[in-house]
């Protein structure tokens, strides 16, 4: 008989290779993710003992010397009523300062010990975090996975980067007073020499570009008419409730010229509205300045970043390599892929239309690196730029001319702001706190050795051809209010200017004008094929005031250089001349093109043309 055969138990299938070393992958993936949340907490941890420590150290120093005032006091008033050797209150007091003296140097030095012994821990185990692989803003990472908001992550991680990198004081002694007393000499040294300087450009009549105030109501109208009405663009009093009425309202195009439009922005995607105007023969492609919490992240992602543009390529850089602001030209890539086929759409529907890209701020900005990425596709566009903030490095910049035109008014920080310009700003507070002799020496010279000492860091520029509005030129005295609501029919608005006056009243009778009913006014001036003729120059360097606001002349603008935007100017009217209705305000001068003309427009015309 056979033997029985019992079979055995098959054995276990070994584990796969694969699934191991993915198993061990993820493992390690959440470790350094692990390792990451704590270096980002270690990170913020520094950056608190930094600020709490300083606070203290100041606040130490402000209420010693409070104490040491009031001891000052004390000793002068007895030494007042009794003669110093008869009075031994004054030694007392002396010996009493001096006690005070000493132990504030001791609080505040052992304040400092204590600050860098903690922060030199906390920097160490960050370093020994790094290099086992951890990085730096996992936090907010995690957060923007969770929150599906992953580009805001991104954003706001490398805005604390750079206010972790750039917005220390390097000098613990300085004081918010110092600073503050720093900046108002510095604003009065950069008065001196701009009243004595003068603008370094040539005068351009208004009256020749009117497209410049043509397109800027389209740049304002993408703020709404909640906005428009807030600002006093729009009466209060209108039954204009919606966006697209308050185009309408402002544009006087139809209904059916709105084409598209997206009012809702996200970090990366400002707010549009693409728009025909038949009065110019356009598309006009608008982009919302900033006007919620995203738009400004947008901004405040400014570092500059290296790119390639190749509208800009020159001989000596014909990559047209430079360096571009990072959240602008994140927005305008983002933006390019989504509008270029309804832009295309468009333009084939109107074949005799061009293409316009404009913006306010923000809006100019993105306006500003959506027309430059486009010209390869659409050699005609055009941008007008109003309030462009910082946007290229001066090379590219001033290529730009050839596609950009921008309006900019009086000290607007704006197009005057980045982080080139404000570090050099902060080096310069710093300078003036502790050097003395500077801050005494003739304004001329202290710039000088300002510009060439401290104000050396990297900067970008706003691009194209700079057209700037001096403001006392823009807020027109004679109408009742500066802030008075936009006339609906804007081309009925005349422009006043005593160097053309004669010029204008004799061609007033040929110049034919029809307003129609809630349209825009219909002008047709003989001469005039196109809607617009090249600017004329006035003059080669006009002084500060060219143009004062009670004469007759209020369309003179000025064309300046690019340089002449690379640092902050400190007035009380830095922030406010940056307001839309500032803008605006330009209208009530401002001419309108001739309605219903075609614009023959080539990839090689000069930006001249185009005013």
């Amino acid at each position: 008989r056979k033997p029985s055969t019992v079979a055995a138990p098959s054995p276990t299938p070994p584990a796969s290779d694969g699934y191991v070393m993915g198993s061990a992958k993820f493992l390690a993936s959440w470790v350094v993710k692990g390792l990451g949340v704590a270096r980002d907490i270690i990170n913020v941890s520094d950056t608190a003992v930094a600020l709490g420590t300083d606070l203290t150290m100041r606040t130490a120093r402000a209420g010693f010397a409070v104490s040491r005032a009031g001891i000052t006091a004390t000793t002068s008033a007895f030494e007042r009523v009794v003669p110093a050797p008869l009075n031994p209150v004054p030694l007392v007091t002396k010996g009493v300062d001096f006690t005070v003296q000493r132990i504030q140097d001791a609080t505040v030095g052992s304040v400092r010990f204590t600050q860098r012994f903690i922060r030199a821990s906390l920097k160490a185990t960050s370093s020994a975090l790094s290099s086992m692989g951890a990085q730096q803003g996992e936090v907010l990472r995690v957060i923007g996975k969770l929150t599906r908001k992953e580009e805001m992550a991104e954003a706001a991680h490398a805005i604390a980067c750079m206010v972790n990198n750039y917005f220390r004081l390097p000098k613990e002694d300085i004081s918010l007073l110092d600073l503050f007393m720093a900046a108002r000499t510095f604003s009065n040294i950069q008065k001196q020499c701009r009243s004595s300087k003068g603008i370094p450009g040539h005068a351009l009549d208004l009256n020749s570009m009117p497209m410049v105030g043509r397109f800027m109501r389209f740049a304002m109208c993408a703020y709404g008419a909640v906005t428009l009405k807030a600002l006093g663009s729009i009466p209060i009093t209108s039954t204009i409730v919606s966006n697209k009425a308050a185009i309408l309202y402002v544009t006087g195009i139809g209904p059916e010229d709105i084409l598209d439009c997206n009012w809702t922005g996200s970090i990366y995607n400002p707010a549009w509205y693409l728009a025909r105007d038949t009065q110019t023969r356009s598309i006009v492609l608008v982009f919302r300045g900033t006007s919620c919490v995203e738009d400004v992240m947008t901004d405040l992602v400014c570092e500059g970043v290296p790119c390639k543009i190749p509208a800009l390529a020159t001989e000596s850089n014909p990559e047209g390599k430079g360096y571009a602001h990072m959240g602008f030209l994140r927005s305008a890539t983002t933006m390019c892929e989504k509008l270029l086929p309804v832009v295309q759409k468009a333009l084939a529907e109107n074949p005799d239309h061009r293409l316009i890209v404009t913006g306010h701020s923000l809006g100019a900005a993105v306006a500003v690196m959506v027309t430059l990425l486009w010209v390869p596709v659409a050699p005609e566009i055009h941008c007008y730029a109003y309030a462009e903030p910082c946007t290229l490095s001066k090379d590219l910049a001033v290529v730009a001319q050839q596609y950009v035109t921008a309006l900019l008014h009086g000290d607007d920080l704006v197009p005057r702001f980045g982080l080139g310009t404000f570090l050099d700003l902060k080096a310069v507070l710093v300078r003036l706190c502790g050097d003395k002799v500077l801050r005494e020496a003739d304004c001329h010279e202290a710039m000088e050795t300002l510009k060439k000492e401290e104000m050396v860091n990297s900067k970008l520029y706003p691009a194209g051809v700079l057209l700037y509005v001096h403001p006392e030129d823009s807020d027109d005295p004679v109408t009742d209010s500066p802030d008075a609501p936009l006339p609906r029919n804007a081309a009925a608005v005349t422009t006043s200017s005593s160097s053309s006056s004669s010029s204008s009243s004799s061609s007033s009778s040929s110049a034919s004008c029809t307003t129609p009913v809630g349209s825009e006014s219909r002008c047709t001036t003989p001469g005039n094929t196109n809607g617009h003729s090249p600017p004329t120059p006035t003059s080669a360097r006009s002084p500060m005031r060219p143009v004062s606001p009670t004469s007759a002349t209020r369309s003179t603008v000025w064309v300046v250089e690019t340089e002449d935007f690379e640092e902050l100017v400190l007035t009380n009217s830095m922030f406010s001349a940056h307001m839309p209705h500032k803008y605006l305000n330009v209208l009530k001068w401002l001419p309108q093109p001739a309605p219903t003309t075609p614009i023959a427009c080539t990839a090689t015309r000069s930006a001249a043309s185009f005013f």
